[in-house]
């Protein structure tokens, strides 16, 4: 009977340290495509603002306060996730 619950007891610390690497890998998306449209919507926004009609600009000045908080929810989960296995520097 030791011998099932043990095995029972690898397999979930198997499965939670994928469960945890998923997370790491959504939270290193998350930063990567709030980046790519951070980019984007600065450009818009500050270097190409006589190209855009003023609906265009006033949605990326949105979509920059939008990013800044979906740049903080892709590093939480990232960090949280790495504490989680243990490592401390990131």
């Amino acid at each position: 009977m030791m011998a099932t619950n043990n095995l029972a007891g690898e397999y979930s610390q198997i499965n939670q340290q994928q469960v945890l690497m998923q997370r790491i890998f959504i939270g290193n998306l998350i930063l990567a495509g709030t980046f790519l449209v951070a980019c984007i919507a600065i450009a818009i926004a500050f270097v190409f603002e006589d190209n855009f009609t003023l609906g265009v600009q006033i949605a990326a000045h949105i979509s920059i306060i939008i990013c800044s908080i979906s740049l903080k929810v892709g590093y939480l989960l990232r960090s949280f996730s790495l504490k989680k296995l243990g490592c401390n520097k990131f």
